[in-house]
């Protein structure tokens, strides 16, 4: 039984993650259960095979109440269905299930999927962790960062597995003139674009490539704004969702990660399975770190340095054969994150908790 933190499965990384773990499960002959807060439009398609459950109907989204009917529906859903393992992705839902389940004959398997520093910020939160979610029978870590931040007796339940990517990101590729810098986020603060435009506004004049940001959220109104008070609105587009990722940034000659906070970024491991150049802040929560290991560390910025990642954007675009290099070794990296490989990590993780 799977356990989404976000309202639906229709965008974002997270929400890619479970949803190819659920129909992989399914495919090697497992009975998957899938539950979301809601069914949303143009959801990543499931297996046939699987059943879903929708906790909290749309209309319910409105109600002050709605998170006690989510608890209550959960439970509900786990007494009926006798999963041997139940598996939650994100604090918020972590903090319901580790509720719902209380005294149930469940096996609770939990991931946290962003930076502890961020999920945990909040004092409700923290307390949560000391508390419920000790009980859990297992945790995935996305990091070694996200591990050792958790009480040693958390830290010994655990295993830490990278996400999958998709084979669509391996099986593209781009020989052609290379032109502009790509980021694929949500707009929301974490993912900090205000520094990245603020980071490519101190170089535009010396560069033709112009900057695309693919997402939607929260600060698009934002972040134009400040794309119009830099007078950059030929050079800075925020082209918001697409349905075609890998073939809308495959000819990019830089990706650029610019968050505060992430535990194993998506959008900058399908960039690296791309064959794109890729820079990122040294993050909390360590996934970049991880991601690109020694051999990339010089393309870690600090945290909302905007001078550093500009410079460091400079370099690479000014240096055909630096880029290529660290092309090459991101391509290399990015076998590891196939879902063949993944997917054997959780499913003998997880099949030792039936």
């Amino acid at each position: 039984m799977f356990y989404n933190d976000d309202i639906s499965v229709s965008s974002g990384g997270t929400e890619r993650v479970i949803t190819n773990l659920a129909n992989q499960f399914s495919n090697d002959g497992h009975d998957v259960i899938f539950l979301t807060y809601i069914k949303g439009n143009k959801e990543y398609p499931l297996n046939g095979e699987i059943k879903r459950i929708i906790l909290a109907p749309a209309a319910q989204q409105r109600q002050g109440n709605w998170k006690a009917k989510v608890i209550i529906g959960l439970r509900k859903a786990v007494r009926e269905t006798h999963p041997d393992v139940l598996i939650t992705f994100g604090v918020g839902m972590i903090n319901r299930s580790m509720v719902a389940t209380i005294g149930l004959p469940v096996k609770n398997i939990i991931s946290y999927q962003c930076s502890p520093y961020w999920d945990f910020r909040s004092a409700v939160n923290r307390y949560m962790m000391q508390t419920l979610h000790q009980r859990t029978d297992g945790i995935v870590f996305q990091t070694v960062e996200a591990r050792d931040y958790l009480p040693r007796r958390m830290q010994s339940k655990g295993k830490i597995i990278f996400n999958q990517v998709d084979e669509k990101f391996y099986g593209i590729s781009y020989d052609g003139e290379r032109r502009d810098i790509v980021s694929v986020a949500r707009l929301k603060g974490m993912k900090n674009h205000k520094m990245l435009i603020n980071a490519f506004a101190k170089i535009s004049d010396k560069i033709s490539d112009n900057l695309l940001i693919y997402g939607s959220g929260e600060l698009y109104d934002a972040l134009q704004a400040q794309i119009k008070g830099l007078h950059l609105e030929k050079r800075v587009f925020l082209k918001g969702l697409c349905d075609d990722i890998p073939n809308a940034i495959k000819s990019a000659k830089l990706f650029v990660l610019s968050s505060d906070h992430e535990g194993c970024p998506n959008a900058l491991m399908e960039a690296m399975a791309l064959g794109i150049p890729c820079i990122s802040t040294a993050c909390k929560g360590g996934g970049p770190q991880m991601l690109f290991g020694e051999e990339l560390k010089d393309c870690l910025v600090p945290v909302d340095d905007a001078e550093a990642m500009a410079d460091k954007m400079l370099e690479l675009l000014e240096d055909d054969d630096a880029r290529n290099r660290v092309a090459t070794i991101c391509k290399q990296k990015s076998y590891s994150y196939q879902p063949h490989e993944v997917f054997k990590d959780w499913a003998s993780y997880v099949m030792k908790f039936k």
